[in-house]
């Protein structure tokens, strides 16, 4: 579980290198999945759903592969990520009714 929720990355959080192939993905998604699931843990460790959360985010954004290519590349440009992010914040705060405090 600590592993999974310390991955800053998408391939972090999967223990993967980048060129992975999408089999080669959803193997180590199972896997992982098998090890954190509550059936196979004692009592309700602190952190499982956060990192069941993380990992299917991890495996939905690399198992597609349009997602993927938009990760990918936000991964290997720093600004390109912080514009993406901004603008994101933008659509929210045209969308919500609600004040975001930053």
């Amino acid at each position: 579980i600590r592993r999974v929720l310390r991955g800053e990355t998408h391939y972090d959080v999967l223990d993967l290198p980048a060129n992975s192939t999408t089999d080669e993905i959803k193997a180590a998604r199972d896997d992982l999945a098998r090890s954190i699931h509550p059936d196979k843990l004692e009592g309700s460790p602190q952190g499982a759903d956060a990192a069941t959360t993380k990992l299917n985010l991890a495996y939905e954004t690399l198992s597609d592969a349009s997602a993927r290519g938009t990760y990918d590349a936000l991964l290997s440009e720093p600004f390109a990520r912080d514009e993406a992010m901004m603008t994101e914040l933008e659509d929210l705060k045209r969308c919500a009714p609600v004040v975001l405090l930053l």
